[in-house]
Formats: C-alpha cells, structure tokens, sequence
C-alpha cells in the first residue's frame, strides 16, 4: 500500500468524508454527523454559509463552497464523500465531475437502482423535509 500526503494534513486514515451543513443541533448516535455512528474513521468537513435555509431554498449559489470542503476532504485523502443533508443532491453531478473520488450526496441517487428492483409500474414514496 501506497501512503500519501499533502501539504498542511495533519492527520490520516479518514476512509470517508462527510460534508456538513453549517449548523448546530444535537447530533446523536446514527446521525451521519456523529463519529461514533461509524466503525471506521470519518473526517467531517462544515461548509461555512450552508444553512439549512439555504440547502432547503436549493442555492445554486452555494455550489462553490460545497466544492472547496469537498477538494478540501479529497485533498486530506478520503476516498469517498457524502454529505449530511439530502438537498445537496442537485449537487450531486456537477461535485461529482469535479473531484476523483466517488460521490454520493443524497440518498435519493438510488431511486433507478430501486425502480429497477420493483418494476416500472411500483411506486417509490419519499418524504422530505420540505
């Protein structure tokens, strides 16, 4: 195995990155934002601005932070990273293009793969914040 670093990393071993809306609420165990929620290191990374205000009104505007945290968890050498709120998903293909590593910011990317398990005539239900 290949180890690596880059300038300014000050630790290693975060296997994911998990990008976080910029707020504050008790996180509890099985939240995506508690590290005791994983059995393998997680590096977590706040996008300052991101609100929930801003992620649940969809600004597009807020793209450019989103990729700065998110080169910035590539960079420190995640090999995958999500996010902690499902509306950053209309982000998912442009992050995506973006960086090298997989990208899977909402689960709702998985509504084709679903589709395709229970036919086209099924319906899928999802409720949402908003």
């Amino acid at each position: 195995m290949l180890y690596k670093t880059s300038k300014g990393q000050v630790s290693s071993g975060e296997a994911m990155g998990i990008l976080l809306l910029d707020t504050s609420v008790p996180f509890i165990p099985g939240d995506v934002a508690n590290a005791t929620t994983y059995t393998f290191p997680v590096r977590f990374q706040k996008i300052p601005g991101f609100t929930v205000t801003r992620a649940l009104g969809k600004d597009p505007a807020v793209f450019d932070q989103l990729l700065l945290a998110a080169k910035s968890l590539e960079r420190h050498g995640v090999r995958a990273i999500t996010g902690d709120c499902g509306y950053m998903g209309i982000h998912q293909q442009a992050l995506a293009r973006a960086l090298d590593i997989p990208v899977f910011l909402s689960s709702l990317i998985q509504l084709p793969f679903i589709k395709t398990i229970i036919g086209p005539e099924a319906k899928v239900g999802v409720i949402v914040a908003d």
